[in-house]
């Protein structure tokens, strides 16, 4: 699981767990690219509930990614 482990990694890093655990409603893909800087794809790593197309909130695992002591267990060094 190395490349799933790299693509939350990402994630992290560009806060898209952060962004959308801390929104008050659902985010699209294409609002979390134009903060981030991400790709639409990367955004959409089902780490989040689907809402709509394209359009996302937060679960219980995008809220658990998003808590800087698991974030941490994601280390890619």
């Amino acid at each position: 699981m190395p490349n799933l482990n790299m693509c939350v990694r990402v994630c992290i890093d560009l806060k898209i767990f952060a962004l959308t655990a801390g929104s008050n409603g659902p985010m699209t893909a294409e609002q979390l690219a134009q903060v981030t800087g991400a790709e639409q794809l990367l955004v959409g790593l089902n780490f989040a509930h689907e809402v709509d197309v394209n359009t996302y909130s937060a679960n219980a695992v995008t809220k658990a990614i998003a808590s800087p002591a698991m974030a941490a267990g994601f280390a890619l060094e």
